[in-house]
Parts: C-alpha cells; structure tokens; sequence
C-alpha cells in the first residue's frame, strides 16, 4: 500500500472514530470498530518499518500499541472493564518505557520509580479500594521518562 493511501485510511477511520463517539444509540458501533481499527492500523506501520532497526524497539512499540487497543477495546465494553483497561495501559506503558529507554537497563531514573511506586501501594489504605492503589501507579511511572 502506498503511504498516502496508508495514511489517508487512518485519517478516514480516525475521523470515523471521532464521528462515532458523538453517535448515541445503534450509532454507537462506529466507534467501537473504528477506534480499534485505527490502532491497530498505526500498529501496522510499526509491525512494516524498513529498515526495521532494533528488534526490540520494534517489538516492545509493537506490544504497546497492541495493549493500548485491549485497554481502549475494554473502556468501552458495555460492561465494568475499568481495571482491565487500566492494567493494559499500565503494561503498554511498560513496553514504551522499555522501547524508548533502550529496554529495562535504563538505569536510577526507572528503577527510582518503581521504589516509589511501591511505597505508595504500600502505604495506601486498603479503605481506599483498588482505584486509588492504580492511581498511584498512573503517578510513578512518568517519572522514569524524565530522569536519566
């Protein structure tokens, strides 16, 4: 396919998306496969590249954006997947920083992070229920793409 039909479908089926998220009723399912599609459309450049580089670059982006599309997949199941949702964007987030920090070598910066990250599992109260204990997660891992 060549690269202005590739990316004239994305825009088409990301606009598609954004079109089907103002639909109410039977409407609704537009965005439910455009969404996805698009993902996985953005993916698939990742999965061509040439010259396809580093391994495992290519492989962790991979894996992030697949786990992006299961988090947004499970957001808008008609059913309660919040948490499911939420630990596929954490994982995919996981695989980016690994991407883009030339894997889980990166270093003081990612592994001050996850000491953080656990102190603040460990210090929140179990009254506080599984929403804040991943909202503290959702706070440590930035911080690794920030220190080097």
């Amino acid at each position: 396919m060549k690269l202005r039909t590739r990316d004239g479908l994305i825009l088409v089926v990301a606009v598609l998306a954004i079109i089907g998220a103002y639909l109410d009723g039977d409407g609704r399912w537009l965005h439910w496969l455009a969404k996805p599609a698009t993902t996985l459309l953005i993916a698939a450049i990742a999965w061509q590249a040439r010259p396809a580089g580093d391994a495992f670059y290519r492989r962790a982006v991979l894996a992030g954006m697949l786990l992006s599309c299961a988090g947004d997949i499970a957001l808008m199941l008609p059913i309660d997947a919040f948490v499911p949702g939420l630990v596929a964007f954490l994982l995919a987030h996981l695989c980016y920083i690994a991407a883009f920090r030339a894997g889980l070598r990166a270093g003081r910066g990612l592994l001050a992070a996850f000491v953080l990250l656990a102190h603040s599992l460990r210090s929140t109260s179990p009254a506080c229920g599984r929403i804040y204990r991943c909202r503290c997660a959702f706070r440590c891992w930035p911080m690794s793409w920030c220190w080097r």
